[in-house]
């Protein structure tokens, strides 16, 4: 497809009807256009990191967001495409469950949750009209990924020195104790918020790759590669194959959708898999029993099947 001429009027421009990420690049925009996006970015970003903090009010801020998102003049003109039919789905469906369920997994707390995450998403959609402006938005929440995996390393390196000090070397053992989340989470919730926050700390680096911003493409890939160390040190095999599943379906959108070339996509794959071997090699050369973590069995596991089975026998636990 060839370039498009663009005719630009002096007196008025009518916008065209766009999709969802299909909007104009920022090259175009006035300054003040500019402002706005950048704007919203930041704000979702403030918000997400209330709702993360259990902040008061946080949910009546995403609420007027929502609504500021909807008097956008773009918003007017985009179509609903296929995810976004998805999700209302998932919002419905909550809805009935609260209604015709007992559990308390179905619970109208539970189900708020799920509805706001609904919300975030549409938010998100309505306020990202460029590429640039989902690259700073993903950057941004990368950042925060990556603030809180430097928390998570800080306190798994002082609580393993203590062990140390005491004479115990096997950390796995231990590992549901060597990074203490904030008291309203617990450590699976946690780094599962880290694993989400991975895909959006690459988005930012592979935007700029894609631009030719070699350079600070290089630079951005700390957050990323921060949060990366950071699962490692999880000593959770769950949390270490989703890292590698989402290196390969990441790597396999790319060439299914034709974003880049087979060959790119598996160069791609193979220095992000040779990445996270490289940081396995040097985290378990500062702790040797991380790697038992990995390639063999957890010795946690193994005392709650002692356990099991000793109570099954009579045997006291």
């Amino acid at each position: 497809m060839g370039p498009a001429r663009v005719t630009v009027s002096v007196s008025a421009t009518t916008p065209s009807r766009t999709d969802f990420g299909r909007a104009p690049g920022i090259a175009g925009r006035s300054l003040s256009r500019r402002v706005i996006d950048v704007t919203w970015a930041c704000g979702v970003v403030i918000i997400v990191s209330a709702l993360y903090c259990r902040t008061s009010g946080a949910s009546a801020a995403l609420a007027f967001a929502a609504c500021g998102a909807v008097a956008l003049p773009l918003a007017s003109n985009m179509r609903m495409r296929r995810p976004d039919w998805c999700l209302l789905a998932i919002a419905a469906s909550e809805i009935s469950s609260v209604l015709f369920s007992q559990y308390r997994a179905n619970t109208v707390r539970t189900s708020w949750a799920v509805l706001i995450s609904v919300l975030v998403y549409y938010v998100v959609r309505l306020a990202t009209q460029s590429a640039p402006q989902v690259a700073l938005l993903s950057g941004l929440l990368g950042l925060c990924g990556a603030w809180l995996a430097l928390t998570g390393l800080s306190q798994f390196q002082a609580h393993a020195r203590e062990l140390a000090d005491a004479g115990l070397t096997d950390l796995v053992a231990f590992r549901s104790r060597l990074m203490t989340p904030p008291a309203s989470w617990v450590l699976g919730e946690w780094l599962t918020v880290l694993l989400l926050a991975l895909p959006f700390a690459c988005a930012l680096p592979a935007w700029l790759w894609q631009t030719t911003r070699r350079k600070v493409a290089t630079i951005a890939l700390a957050p990323p590669l921060t949060i990366a160390a950071t699962l490692s040190l999880s000593c959770s095999r769950a949390v270490f194959w989703s890292m590698v599943l989402f290196c390969f379906m990441a790597c396999g959108f790319l060439a299914v959708g034709r974003v880049v070339r087979l060959k790119a996509a598996a160069l791609l794959l193979a220095s992000a898999l040779a990445a996270l071997a490289l940081l396995l090699a040097v985290e378990s050369a500062f702790y040797p029993g991380l790697f038992d973590a990995y390639a063999g069995r957890h010795t946690s596991q193994v005392r709650s099947t002692c356990g099991f089975r000793g109570k099954a026998n009579g045997i006291p636990g």
